[in-house]
C-alpha cells in the first residue's frame, strides 16, 4: 500500500524531542506514572505485577467492557480499541468507503485524514478552511462558502441558515 508521506509526522520526528521549547504538539500532556497511580487508585506494586504482552486484536475485553458500559445501548462487542488517530481514520474510512467515491474534508488537517481519503476513493477533495482578516484564528464556519462547486453530478451542498450539508444523490 503506497500512501503519501504524512509530512506533520516528518515534522515532529525531527523536532519534537530535540527543540528546546516546543509551541505545538500533537498529542495531550503527558502524565506521569505516579499522578496516573492516584488518578486510578491504583498501586505501585498493583502496576508492577501487570504482565506486558499484546491483547486480542479487538482490545481487552475488559477494558472494551468498561468503555461498553459508559454507553446507553452500546455492548463491548461494538467496542474497538484503537492506539492512534491514523488507525481510527484508516478504519473509519476503510469501512465507510468505496473505490468510486469522493471525500471532501476540512484542510488544514492531520494528514492522515487527506492521504487515506485520497487513497481509498476516486477523489478526494479538501475544503479549505478561510480566514477573515490576518492575525484572526480560522473561522471554519465561513468555509462553507468555498464548496459552491460539487465534486461531481452525484454531489451536492444544500445550505439550510448557518448550517451546510452535503448530500450524495
Amino acid at each position: 500500500m503506497k500512501i503519501k508521506p504524512f509530512l506533520t509526522e516528518h515534522f515532529f520526528a525531527k523536532y519534537e524531542f530535540t527543540a528546546s521549547h516546543l509551541l505545538a504538539s500533537s498529542d495531550c500532556e503527558t502524565t506521569s506514572i505516579a499522578e496516573l497511580l492516584e488518578l486510578s487508585g491504583g498501586s505501585l506494586a498493583g502496576l508492577g505485577a501487570l504482565k506486558l504482552g499484546y491483547t486480542e486484536s479487538q482490545g481487552h475485553p475488559d477494558y472494551r467492557r468498561m468503555v461498553a458500559e459508559m454507553y446507553e445501548g452500546v455492548a463491548a462487542d461494538d467496542v474497538v480499541i484503537l492506539t492512534s488517530p491514523v488507525e481510527g481514520i484508516y478504519l473509519t474510512m476503510q469501512t465507510l468507503l468505496d473505490a468510486s467515491d469522493e471525500v471532501i474534508a476540512l484542510s488544514p488537517a492531520y494528514d492522515a485524514l487527506h492521504h487515506v481519503a485520497d487513497h481509498l476513493c476516486g477523489e478526494f477533495r479538501p475544503w479549505q478552511t478561510a480566514c477573515n482578516s490576518p492575525g484572526v484564528s480560522t473561522r471554519r464556519s465561513s468555509a462553507t462558502q468555498t464548496l459552491n462547486v460539487p465534486v461531481h453530478a452525484k454531489t451536492k451542498t444544500t445550505t439550510t441558515g448557518k448550517k451546510t450539508s452535503i448530500t450524495r444523490t
